[in-house]
């Protein structure tokens, strides 16, 4: 006899038979520890979206936590700030050389769409540019620098969308 197949409650999908048992659990709900906790916070959203009291203790609650929380989120950002430095130096470069990076990347996504985010793929060493008297030979050089350094780490999307697409992709790689 063959037992009907039961299926998550959240996601929907099959419930397979676990490792080192026979026979599926008659009373097991969901296939994973995600799926039940989103389930029930799921649940628990829809009895309380339209509580006022609810709603207005939220609010407050929102409203004092950085007033209560301002000194450790500033020494969090600070300690952030300390252990990668590099990263925050070439996004800062990155800001700062904006319009001459659009030049040298793709104006257009992977998905069609016109680039508005700039994206670190890699995290290279970035140019140490020079300054001084404004002479075309320097800027020349400078920008031929930022070329190099677009062409090796950063790559152009369009939201942030397609900017989760790119990192799953590099991740598996």
């Amino acid at each position: 006899m063959k037992m009907k197949p039961k299926y998550c409650l959240y996601c929907k999908k099959e419930l397979d038979i676990k490792e080192g048992t026979k026979q599926l659990n008659p009373k097991r709900k969901f296939c994973n520890d995600i799926c039940r906790n989103r389930f029930a916070a799921k649940k628990r959203h829809t009895r309380l979206k339209d509580n006022e009291e609810f709603k207005q203790t939220n609010r407050t609650r929102f409203k004092n936590w950085y007033k209560n929380n301002k000194d450790r989120q500033k020494t969090n950002v600070l300690n952030n700030y300390r252990k990668n430095k590099e990263k925050w130096n070439q996004r800062r470069f990155v800001e700062k050389h904006r319009q001459e990076i659009l030049k040298y990347l793709n104006t257009t996504c992977f998905c069609g769409n016109q680039v508005k985010m700039i994206m670190h793929r890699t995290y290279g060493d970035y140019p140490k540019l020079t300054g001084g008297p404004s002479n075309q030979e320097q800027k020349d050089i400078n920008l031929k620098l930022i070329e190099e350094y677009t062409k090796k780490n950063l790559i152009g999307v369009c939201s942030k969308i397609c900017l989760n697409k790119v990192k799953n992709e590099n991740s598996r790689i």
